[in-house]
Order: structure tokens, then C-alpha cells, then sequence
């Protein structure tokens, strides 16, 4: 067996954040629950989970949460739905199944792959200083989650040819954030023509 580093059991009397690990075997299911949000970023939880699970989603007794059955129905629900919108918008039919699930995959895999980042950005201008741009939030498509943790602008353009075609509100929102980060002192790099 190799080496596998872990994580020591142990929590930090005052800690504010808490890692969980764990060393699973292809293939696996995993099922997170958030039951119960206290601050500021509620309000972005609660209207993902709206976006993702439609209006009465949101409403209820805090608290609360569907039961094991319910909540494995709605998720073959909406894997359901899923494949019927994928088989619609992108329709493969020369391709094999294998191939087909490989696209769905890798269409999945984007999506979730699509981040909240919130803060300022370090820019060196010219003479080599550094300056901190004001704070704000950017949604972008994580080309690489383990290694490459944060947007490019340039990958986002090939994300979008796909959301668009998915979800067209969501590119935009996805767009919209690029172009409220931007400032005059940026420029982004056409196709090639001077």
C-alpha cells in the first residue's frame, strides 16, 4: 500500500475551522448535509440551494432536512434530470454509451467545479510595487481544484462555451463577475490581432 499522509484526530480548543479526511476506494458515493448556517454567508447558501433545488427548497423549519429515502430520491431525481437535459442539449447519438457517460462526466465535473471567491487581488504595477485592488467576488470554473485553486480568465472563455449552452444565466453571472473585477489598469488579451 503506499504512503498515504492523514491528518491528526484531534480539534483545537478555539478552532474556527475543522478539516475532515478521509481515504476512500474508487468507486464511492459521498453525501454532505449542511443542517444549520449562522452568518453572513447564509443568504449565497440559501439561494445556491434554491438555484439547485427550486423554490420550497428554502422554505421549512430550520433545521430540518429530508430522510435518507427522501433525500437519495431526490438525488436520483435530479440525476434524473441531469441526463434528460444533457440528452437534450447535447445530443450524441453516434457516440457509445461509454462515450456519452464520459461527456456527462466531464459536464458534471465543470459544474461543480464552479467556485465563490470573495477579497481583493495583488497586482505589481510597472515599477515593480505591489498594490491591492478593492475587494469583491468573483464565480469562475476551477480548471483544476487541487492544484490550481482559484479562476483564469482564459479557461473561463472555453468553461463558458459550455454553460452557455447548459445554464445560459448562470454563464452570465459567471461573465458579469470577470468584468466587475476588471479595472482600467487591466487589459485582457485579444485573439491575435494587434
Amino acid at each position: 500500500m503506499p504512503f498515504q499522509p492523514l491528518l491528526p484526530n484531534t480539534v483545537e480548543r478555539h478552532a474556527n475551522f475543522i478539516a475532515v479526511q478521509r481515504v476512500l476506494t474508487l468507486p464511492f458515493s459521498l453525501t454532505i448535509t449542511v443542517d444549520a448556517l449562522h452568518d453572513e454567508s447564509a443568504s449565497f447558501w440559501r439561494e445556491l440551494k434554491h438555484s439547485l433545488f427550486g423554490k420550497a427548497a428554502t422554505t421549512g423549519t430550520a433545521g430540518t432536512r429530508p430522510s435518507d429515502p427522501e433525500l437519495a430520491s431526490l438525488l436520483a431525481s435530479h440525476s434524473q434530470h441531469f441526463q434528460t437535459k444533457f440528452d437534450q442539449i447535447f445530443a450524441m447519438p453516434a457516440y457509445s454509451a461509454e462515450w456519452q457517460r464520459v461527456a456527462r462526466a466531464g459536464l458534471s465535473n465543470l459544474l461543480a467545479g464552479i467556485s465563490y471567491f470573495y477579497g481583493d487581488t495583488i497586482q505589481r504595477g510597472p515599477d515593480g510595487r505591489e498594490r491591492h485592488t478593492a475587494p469583491g467576488f468573483l464565480l469562475t470554473g476551477i480548471p483544476g481544484r487541487s492544484y490550481f485553486p482559484r479562476g483564469f480568465l482564459w479557461d473561463e472563455g472555453f468553461h463558458q462555451l459550455l454553460v452557455a449552452r447548459w445554464d445560459p444565466a448562470l454563464s452570465e453571472a459567471i461573465l458579469r463577475s470577470w468584468l466587475d473585477r476588471m479595472e482600467a489598469s487591466v487589459g485582457v488579451a485579444g485573439g491575435g490581432h494587434p
